[in-house]
């Protein structure tokens, strides 16, 4: 009543002097109470997990006495580690490879046998220096009309015993007789790196060739074409990345 020195807003007390219910949530969250995470007392399915970062402790993790479950986590970072380049060494061998490659593809092709010719007529370009002036070709990534002053200035040098005209170097790209002679090369400037390179993956080059096949179909009477691919796979360490063999596949 009024003037009785009681707060009129207090709540009121239900009966036997238990204090008053909370109000129940307006969401109903199967069991999980607002603000935390728990599991339902009335069934096995957990409804939700509280994360925390810290040391893994076996012994914490587990339902807690009221239903809690804390799982704990832990974060590995793997530091990786990078190599400063030495620019003054990479500029000076760069600035001298060409001259370099040039060296060490006459001194691999110095032995090279030359196959028994014929005493009168022209004479033919050595295998050395159509091998020669092959591989260079490749390295140049030139066309064989811009790599023909290559050729001059490696003559110039002494690295191929006559002038060789640009456009015979495809020429030699189409004799057989090479073929065998390249692979064997392949593996004689590989090995001195043999007792570095002791693993290799063989993976496609993405070098390849191809050429067209034309004929008559009697049967229906038109004329077929089709054509064969041929692509080449490269041997390579993985150390040094080395090429140790390639291998010839043709492709439909």
């Amino acid at each position: 009543m009024p003037g009785d020195g009681q707060d009129d807003h207090a709540p009121d007390s239900q009966p036997g002097g238990q204090p008053p219910a909370e109000p129940e949530a307006d969401t109903d969250l199967g069991g999980v109470e607002l603000g935390r995470f728990a599991v339902p007392e009335h069934g096995p399915e957990v409804a939700g997990r509280e994360r925390s970062q810290g040391p893994a402790d076996p012994a914490a993790d587990g339902p807690a006495d009221d239903g809690t479950v804390v799982e704990t986590n832990s974060i590995t970072f793997t530091e990786k580690k990078t190599y400063k380049q030495d620019w003054p060494a990479y500029n000076a061998a760069q600035a001298v490879e060409k001259d370099r490659v040039q060296e060490l593809l006459a001194d691999l092709l110095a032995g090279v046998p030359e196959p028994q010719r014929k005493a009168t007529g022209r004479k033919p370009h050595t295998y050395a220096d159509s091998l020669f002036a092959m591989v260079f070709k490749v390295y140049s990534t030139f066309s064989a009309r811009r790599f023909e002053s290559d050729l001059r200035d490696a003559h110039r040098r002494g690295h191929v015993s006559k002038a060789i005209p640009g456009m015979k170097v495809t020429a030699f790209m189409e004799n057989p007789a090479f073929t065998p002679i390249l692979r064997q090369l392949i593996a004689v400037s590989a090995a001195p790196l043999r007792s570095v390179e002791t693993d290799f993956a063989i993976d496609s080059s993405g070098f390849s060739t191809s050429r067209f096949e034309r004929w008559y179909d009697e049967k229906y009477g038109v004329t077929r074409q089709r054509g064969i691919w041929l692509k080449a796979h490269i041997a390579g360490g993985v150390r040094v990345r080395t090429r140790g063999a390639t291998v010839h596949r043709p492709e439909d």
